[in-house]
């Protein structure tokens, strides 16, 4: 695959697009300000569209395609249905199993959410860490470790994000679609909120915030 960016320019467009992650969800989050929120997301997504324009990154490239769309389905649906009945499975065996359908009512936010991560995941994180890492392995762990310290301090979504995305790096490599990706993350999402107790999630949050629950 065509390389994209320099290491140096990937390492310093990572660290910009944490860094303004991190301000937001340490220093602005905890306002409660719906303002001061969509002034933050409408920020990141202006820097974020900025940097992918700067590149002329394809969009087959960056995962926003449909021709492999169905190709896709059937390696995601795999994982996904293994990944769920593990996540079912564990919550029987901890004691921890929560069943609450009321959660599908969320359905709606995750199904939008989910392509959303997986877009901030694999278009803008993961094609700028393989131009730094050389194995294909190294580079899938750094992404997802990467994606599992945004969650911080909330140990629990931080372990569920990880394996997750290790997951998700790994099929966005074989097949790269943020849509079919993006259903799964909602999906599996959806899952830990049915299945789990919110306290034991820290009701998904993340930040000072997960202090304060």
């Amino acid at each position: 695959m065509r390389n994209y960016f320099s290491k140096r320019g990937a390492a310093i467009e990572i660290t910009v697009i944490l860094t303004l992650i991190y301000f937001y969800i340490w220093i602005l989050m905890p306002f409660h300000n719906y303002t001061i929120d969509v002034l933050a997301y409408l920020s990141i997504l202006l820097v974020v569209c900025l940097l992918q324009a700067l590149h002329r990154l394809p969009l087959k490239v960056q995962g926003l395609r449909c021709d492999n769309f169905v190709r896709s389905l059937k390696p995601v649906a795999i994982f996904t249905l293994m990944l769920t009945s593990a996540l079912i499975i564990l919550a029987l065996l901890w004691g921890q199993f929560s069943f609450r359908p009321e959660m599908f009512l969320r359905s709606g936010w995750f199904l939008a959410w989910g392509p959303i991560q997986q877009f901030l995941l694999q278009s803008l994180l993961h094609l700028r860490v393989r131009s730094i890492v050389n194995s294909r392995f190294g580079r899938i762990f750094l992404s997802a470790l990467i994606f599992s310290l945004v969650h911080f301090p909330n140990y629990y979504l931080m372990a569920f994000s990880f394996v997750g995305a290790l997951c998700w790096c790994y099929l966005f490599t074989k097949h790269p679609n943020i849509f079919v990706l993006g259903l799964s993350h909602a999906l599996l999402d959806l899952t830990l909120l049915v299945i789990f107790p919110p306290e034991l999630l820290g009701n998904l949050r993340v930040g000072p915030g997960f202090w304060s629950r």
